[in-house]
């Protein structure tokens, strides 16, 4: 035993001596010689370099005493060469026996010119997030002996600072590049009282700053007493004062006064910060109220607040706050007042959301209303509240916000809401929205719009309906209904949707706005449409689709699926429509030539595929291309160019840059329409293939509805077989290539009797005499021909008339559609006969030929009848100068006649 305790003894003597030894060594250190080996360190741990360029200075009893002086730590890269902290000097001194006790027993904290320089640079990075070594994730965790230890916990310790905390000369910056902002503070103070749990503590803040974007610039001072017990963890600042005097010259000469003044509360053991007997005033602008934070730690906090808070001018206060265009939108909108009023008691963590009572008030609109939500996120939740919106003189606010087009039509708004929900289930029942449409461009105003559409959503099912919606106003009554399921993951939709007839053109006159120019300016009077409907956020299909335009009723389907890739189908019925008054308006020419007066239309023919050509070459090439279409038209009667067209039969279909129209059919005059097309734009440069064939037509009734004027009559057969390539009309003109033929039959050329013509002239032996007349026809058996294209040249070689008592033949152009001209010859010849018009007086003119010549543009052409030969024949005898005087004369008057007749 005794041997024991000397061993004892002997061991503490020898640790004693090893103390006493070490301490001497300690003291004597000169830590200067180590402050480069704990900047090194330092740096290792912040990623950037740090010195400690001043002195170092360090004691260890009876105060463990640290001070530093010219501390410095580099930028991160990328953002200039100045430093991210510097401080002049710092100084903390603790007692050493009392942290044996679990005691910070400290003197004056101080901290003397420190300037902190933050930014954050174009791509949004700040220099303070570069700082610190990453962790090597390749290396996994191993917990230390001493973190498996109790840790050392701070709140169970004493904290005395005899000396306060002391900071002076402090500047902060922030430089926002990506914003173009920057804000200083700079002359920033600190100092505290005697700092002891239990006592109050008297502090003082003061700082001078300056911001850019707005421009303004000013001083502050916050001030108040803590009370703080680090046992219970709960901090007071009872009272805290905040006063500010702001410059800047969006405040004009007279800087403007900031107040505020309040109680704060901490409590760290339930987690909760309040803010009480908050009053403020500045800036035209008065704040009232209480706010509570708990569940600090969340990533939404608990939030119980009651704020009551009236402003002069929100735009000042969005200029100072955004500093961007918004508040100059709203300065501009002259509605400056403002007030809010709310009592808010969230806690997400509980899922309980209370608002008793809202109500704000800014820029012409009012909000008011209740919410009350409870047990959210669970099975269990249930909601109900109402909601109240009201909005005046909306065109003066849209506008200031640079929304002219609702801003010319959206003058007042008027909403309200009423919902429960209970389980998974929630019932928007009323959800009514009012629009008043009144504005510059509203004629006849003002006008009001009214909604109607209550909403059941069964959150659990994914299922949302509206199963009855309205829409009324300015002569529309709209209605329908619309359910969605798997509403959150895959939304698929079904509903109706129902448009009784109205009048489109007068809506949009009262709208201000105008449709395309059409040739008849009263149609549109009457639209109206109803249909089902299904689809998901990649298709659509419209079913029992029923509507009316004009005096035109439709029946059908239309489907669309894949809309980056659109695929359409369309089965379309319409039991009549004259499509002329919807065609454009043709541009009014700058004087009407003689020889146009009575023309209704062109005298080309209007066919489906003839339209569908003129419209492809429009139509971009890349469009053509992506093209998926399927679709049917059928039309009972059908007006086209004038042309009466009935039991009008049209299939489309388009793939892979293939348009294929066929077959196309029609009865059109007692006689038959068959043809298709095919546009082939699978190629840079399109190519269009088109076959027509009409069969058994009655020529006069066709163009007096075309022309007003029929030339002819008798039944005709037409066939065309085309090809032609282009991406223009021009192109299209040049390249058109193919064959037609025609064959009339049992007709007659009305306007002009050509065996009386020729009757007519054997009097011009006796009294020198010529007249003709337009109520005449001359009668032919057959009249045929095959018109060859080439190149957009069409030209006839083959015409061949017949009649009792003439022949007709020609050859020549009859139009060259890239020049747009005609030059052709026919040829008339009376034949020996003594039946049919004219007889066996025409017997001595038999096998003289007539030559007709027409030639020039296609639009104003001359025709130059040729009757030398027949006037020579005649006038046996007669000195040759008399008979070029009386051939020019009857020319002149039969070429005369022809013009008139052909107009």
């Amino acid at each position: 035993m005794k041997k024991v305790f000397l061993l004892t003894l002997s061991g503490l003597g020898i640790l004693i001596l090893v103390a006493v030894a070490g301490a001497v060594i300690v003291l004597n250190l000169d830590p200067n010689r180590y402050k480069d080996y704990v900047a090194k360190k330092v740096s290792q741990q912040v990623g950037r370099t740090f010195e400690i360029q001043g002195d170092l200075r360090v004691k260890y009893y009876p105060w463990l005493h640290l001070e530093m002086s010219k501390i410095f730590l580099e930028n991160a890269p990328g953002f200039g060469d100045g430093p991210m902290l510097t401080a002049d000097y710092a100084m903390v001194r603790v007692k050493t026996l009392p942290l044996l006790k679990k005691q910070i027993e400290m003197d004056t904290l101080v901290l003397e010119g420190a300037q902190v320089h933050l930014a954050r640079n174009q791509a949004g990075m700040t220099n303070w997030e570069t700082q610190g070594r990453l962790p090597d994730k390749t290396k996994p965790d191993k917990p230390s002996a001493a973190s498996s230890k109790k840790r050392f916990d701070l709140k169970n310790l004493a904290v005395l600072l005899n000396g306060g905390v002391r900071i002076q000369d402090a500047g902060f910056s922030f430089d926002d590049r990506s914003t173009g902002k920057k804000y200083t503070l700079s002359d920033l103070n600190l100092t505290t009282g005697k700092v002891v749990p239990g006592a109050p503590v008297d502090w003082q803040l003061t700082f001078n700053g300056t911001g850019t974007s707005p421009e303004i610039s000013g001083n502050a001072g916050l001030e108040g007493t803590l009370v703080f017990d680090m046992d219970s963890g709960q901090y007071q600042i009872d009272p805290m004062i905040f006063q500010a005097q702001l410059a800047g010259p969006i405040l004009g000469k007279k800087p403007a006064d900031l107040d505020l003044a309040c109680r704060v509360e901490m409590d760290l053991q339930k987690d909760t910060v309040s803010v009480k007997n908050l009053k403020g005033s500045g800036l035209g602008t008065d704040v009232t109220g209480t706010i509570v934070l708990g569940n600090m730690g969340a990533v939404i906090p608990r939030i119980d607040l009651a704020l009551d808070i009236a402003g002069k001018d929100l735009a000042l206060l969005m200029q100072i706050i955004e500093g961007g265009p918004l508040a100059a939108h709203l300065a501009r909108t002259g509605q400056k007042a403002f007030h809010v009023n709310m009592d808010v008691d969230m806690d997400l963590s509980q899922g309980r959301v209370l608002v008793p009572a809202l109500d704000i008030a800014a820029l012409g609109i009012t909000l008011k209303g209740n919410v009350a939500a409870r047990d959210l996120g669970t099975r269990r939740a249930e909601m109900e509240g109402a909601m109240v919106l009201e909005g005046r003189h909306l065109n003066r606010l849209l506008h200031a916000l640079d929304q002219p087009v609702p801003g010319d039509f959206l003058d007042t708004v008027a909403g309200q809401v009423r919902f429960n929900g209970k389980q998974g289930n929630l019932t928007l029942d009323p959800l009514q929205i009012r629009l008043g449409l009144d504005g510059k461009k509203i004629s006849n105003g003002p006008f009001s719009v009214t909604l109607d559409a209550p909403v059941h959503w069964q959150m659990n099912q994914q299922r949302l309906e509206v199963p009855a919606f309205s829409l009324s106003g300015m002569d529309l009554a709209v209605s329908g209904g619309i359910t969605v399921e798997k509403i959150q993951t895959d939304p698929v939709y079904t509903g109706t949707l129902s448009a009784a007839p109205f009048n489109l053109r007068q809506l949009m006159k009262t709208l201000g706005l105008s449709l395309p120019a059409t040739a008849d300016a009263r149609v549109f009077e009457k639209v109206g449409l109803k249909t089902r409907f299904t689809g998901s956020t990649n298709d659509l299909q419209l079913t029992g689709l029923s509507g009316v335009v004009d005096d035109s009723h439709l029946k059908g389907s239309f489907g669309v699926t894949d809309f980056s890739d659109p695929d359409i189908t369309m089965e379309l019925a319409v039991d009549r429509i004259d499509v002329d008054p919807y065609l454009p308006k043709a541009p009014e020419a700058p004087k009407a030539p003689k020889n146009a007066k009575g023309k209704k239309h062109g005298s080309v023919p209007v066919t489906p595929e003839t339209v569908a050509a003129g419209a492809a070459t429009r139509m971009p090439v890349a469009q053509l291309r992506n093209l998926k279409i399927n679709a049917a038209l059928a039309i009972g009667d059908l007006v086209v160019s004038g042309a009466s067209l009935s039991r009008v039969q049209a299939k489309l279909t388009a793939k892979d840059g293939v348009i294929h129209a066929a077959p196309l059919s029609a009865a059109l005059y007692n006689g038959v329409y068959h043809g298709s097309m095919i546009l082939d734009a699978a190629e840079d440069i399109p190519l269009i293939t088109i076959n027509s064939s009409l069969k058994g037509i009655e020529v006069a009734p066709l163009l007096d509805d075309m022309t007003e004027k029929a030339m002819i009559r008798g039944t005709g057969d037409i066939t065309a077989a085309l090809t032609t390539r282009g991406a223009t009309v021009s192109a299209m003109k040049q390249h058109l290539n193919g064959n037609l033929s025609f064959l009339f039959k049992n007709g007659a050329v009305i306007g002009f009797n050509v065996g009386k013509f020729l009757r007519s002239l054997k009097s011009l032996r006796d009294t020198r005499t010529f007249s003709v007349s337009e109520a005449e026809e001359t009668d032919f058996t057959e009249l045929a021909g095959n018109p060859v294209v080439t190149n957009g040249v069409v030209v006839l070689d083959d015409l061949s008339g017949k009649s009792p008592a003439l022949r007709v033949s020609g050859t020549g152009t009859v139009v060259d559609i890239v020049k747009e001209t005609i030059d052709y010859r026919a040829m008339v010849t009376v034949v020996e006969t003594s039946r049919g018009q004219a007889g066996s007086e025409l017997a001595e003119l038999a096998g003289i030929p007539v030559p007709i010549y027409i030639r020039g543009p296609l639009a104003d052409p001359a025709i130059q009848p040729d009757i030398k030969g027949v006037i020579t024949s005649i006038l046996t005898g007669t000195s040759p100068e008399a008979v070029e005087q009386l051939k020019q004369s009857v020319e002149k008057e039969l070429g005369r006649f022809l013009k008139k007749l052909t107009d």
